[in-house]
């Protein structure tokens, strides 16, 4: 702080902040899109797994529609296009499943 010219304290400028945030809300817009018009994907660190001897790094695949936001998750070891490809037919199929069983 000191660099700043300011003289206060930390608690000060904590105080400030949470001022800040309680009279600026956090403005979001949600995109409306029809059924069966988009999903979006992307990857997320999963966890460390034990393979045999040595640790192994895993990925979290996440599949979501954009206009029900039902997901689909699956953990896998490589972010190869066979592999992407793959999740997506799973995340398909799994999103049928739940359609067809009434549980969407």
């Amino acid at each position: 702080m000191e660099n700043h010219g300011y003289a206060g304290s930390d608690r000060s400028i904590h105080r400030y902040l949470h001022k800040l945030r309680l009279i600026s809300p956090t403005f979001f817009l949600r995109l409306s899109t029809a059924p069966g018009q988009e999903a979006q994907v992307d990857y997320a660190v999963g966890p460390m797994v034990l393979n045999e001897v040595k640790p192994k790094r895993s990925w979290l695949f996440k599949m979501t529609l954009s206009h029900s936001r039902q997901s689909y998750e699956e953990l896998v070891f490589r972010q190869d296009l066979e592999t992407f490809i793959r999740c997506h037919e799973n995340g398909f199929q799994s999103f049928w499943w739940s359609a067809f069983l009434g549980q969407d």
